[in-house]
């Protein structure tokens, strides 16, 4: 019966954040008061669940080195820094609602260790949401480019998109709309088309391990629409090590099958590099020639690391803060397209510092998992979504900014810090 709560409150709440802060659904059905509400509350729970992790519960020194502490300085940064800009102009106190995600981070070793859920019950739900979300975007889309449907403008704190009824499309005239004024590639409920990609990858991964077939297809193809590099690319890396993985779980059971599972795999997975190979670079001019999105992106990855010495002494506790972050026109600020420099731009050296360890922690935990002989499928199904949806940290918001991802993977980091490999199937 206390299970049943737990696991009941555990949906209750991810149910709120996937809505109302992982999604573009409150400004697609207009609910601002019900998802600042939700919002709010989210971030006082997890809150006082952090002082609760940190003050009452116990852990080992692994677990408060490389995850706790870490987390409480991205935390701290953010809230003395947001406090601090907030003092000077009431007007950016919504800044605070970017407090969920370290909040949310903070509190996971004790959601853990209190069994309010689990690693397997975190990507269950992880799947099912980013599944049905898909679904929904997909009969959206569908009935948008077939006519069916008219979109309706709206405004997103991501600028301006057309939208169905679960998902949206950017306006590429930004406010002069018309009935064909968008950019066919599948954004679904997320405000980036690359952020969708990214999102897919861990939950096609699992539904490949869990043999969920109908589930993993609609997710692929869902990927493919969302038309991002750095997803193609992530899906390849995802290819090329999964049979690797597939060994470290016994999927395969006889020596001899193995062998022969992994050397058709490799033929078949070269042979269909070369007719993908052109498409990918089709895809890489189209971003770094005659375009701006990849060299941006590039771009911003070299100033930080050229200016981080003038961020330590300038803005050592982090930024003034804007209303829009485009109005900084500082010369220190490298962008918002790395997770480095977000964590810097609103925490300073504090939430660097954080940022940094526990994002060395989950990498060297799922590098590590690689090279064990034996993987629990959760465990293989972790390491390998962490490594693929690392290099999306240098280009996007990624796992440290998404709090449904934290949800998802985070467990697995604590049990890899606990040296805890339960085989869970």
């Amino acid at each position: 019966m206390l299970f049943n709560i737990k696991a009941i409150s555990f949906i209750f709440l991810y149910t709120l954040i996937f809505l109302f802060d992982a999604t573009v659904y409150k400004y697609i059905w207009n609910v601002p008061d019900i998802s600042r509400l939700s919002n709010t509350l989210i971030l006082l729970l997890a809150s006082l669940f952090s002082f609760f992790t940190i003050f009452i519960l116990r852990y080992n020194i692994k677990i408060w080195l490389l995850f706790l502490i870490p987390a409480l300085l991205i935390y701290l940064g953010y809230f003395a820094n947001i406090s601090r800009n907030v003092l000077v102009d009431i007007g950016l106190s919504s800044y605070y609602g970017l407090l969920i995600t370290p909040a949310i981070l903070l509190s996971i070793p004790g959601l853990y260790k209190t069994k309010f859920y689990s690693l397997e019950m975190g990507f269950k739900t992880y799947y099912w949401s980013i599944l049905i979300m898909v679904i929904l975007g997909l009969s959206d889309y569908l009935l948008i480019l077939s006519g069916f449907l008219s979109p309706a403008l709206i405004e997103t704190s991501g600028g301006f998109f057309v939208s169905g009824n679960f998902s949206i499309l950017l306006d590429l005239e930004d406010t002069i709309f018309n009935d064909t004024d968008y950019d066919v590639a599948f954004y679904a409920a997320i405000l980036e088309n690359g952020s969708l990609a990214m999102l897919t990858l861990p939950a096609i991964i699992y539904g490949i391990f869990y043999k969920k077939t109908f589930g993993s297809i609609i997710l692929i193809i869902s990927l493919y629409l969302a038309d991002a590099l750095g997803g193609y690319l992530s899906f390849a890396l995802a290819a090329l090590l999964l049979p690797i993985y597939f060994n470290k779980v016994n999927i395969i059971k006889s020596a001899t099958s193995k062998i022969f599972f992994i050397l058709f795999y490799f033929i078949i997975f070269f042979i269909v590099s070369f007719f993908i190979v052109d498409t990918l670079i089709g895809y890489w001019q189209s971003k770094f020639i005659g375009a701006q999105s990849g060299w941006v992106r590039v771009d911003n990855f070299l100033l930080f690391f050229q200016t981080l010495p003038q961020i330590i002494t300038n803005n050592p506790l982090g930024f003034d803060l804007f209303l829009n972050i485009i109005d900084d026109s500082s010369t220190d600020f490298a962008g918002t397209n790395l997770g480095y420099s977000m964590a810097t731009y609103l925490g300073g050296i504090p939430a660097l510092t954080g940022y940094f360890i526990i994002s060395i922690t989950f990498l060297y935990s799922a590098i590590k998992s690689f090279f064990q002989r034996n993987l629990s499928k959760l465990h293989a199904v972790s390491s390998l979504s962490i490594i693929v949806l690392f290099p999306f940290i240098v280009q996007r918001a990624a796992i440290f900014e998404t709090t449904i991802l934290i949800l998802c993977l985070s467990p697995f980091v604590i049990e890899f810090l606990s040296k805890e490999d339960k085989i869970i199937d």
